[in-house]
């Protein structure tokens, strides 16, 4: 809030003799493999979905699933070019496969 580390702050704290709070223990929180694979790789649930189940960050589900040695899946896009060249997807589906909204390059090309 004012431009200087906590760390400097609890410096400056001590040196005025200004009690300060106990810091909170890091969380022990995991997660079980089999569920974690199951729900994620099985299924296909985001780490951000099983997250709001489970009441914790997707941050935390993420490193439980490297702690477990699970792959986590990333939001992958196509090229442009790549999509538009496939005669096979629907043109209503090729906003969703190569960008995220307006201005994201793309044309559809009928057929």
């Amino acid at each position: 809030m004012v431009g200087v580390s906590e760390y400097a702050v609890a410096e400056l704290a001590r040196d005025y003799a200004i009690p300060l709070r106990p810091a909170k223990a890091a969380s022990k929180y995991t997660i079980d493999r089999d569920w974690l694979y199951t729900e994620h790789i099985t299924y296909g649930r985001s780490p951000g979905e099983l997250a709001r189940e489970r009441g914790v960050s997707g941050s935390t589900v993420s490193k439980c699933a490297k702690i477990h040695d699970i792959p986590v899946r990333r939001l992958s896009r196509y090229s442009p070019e790549s999509v538009n060249a496939n005669a096979d997807i629907p043109a209503v589906l090729v906003p969703a496969l190569i960008g995220q909204g307006v201005g994201s390059g793309y044309s559809a090309s009928p057929g």
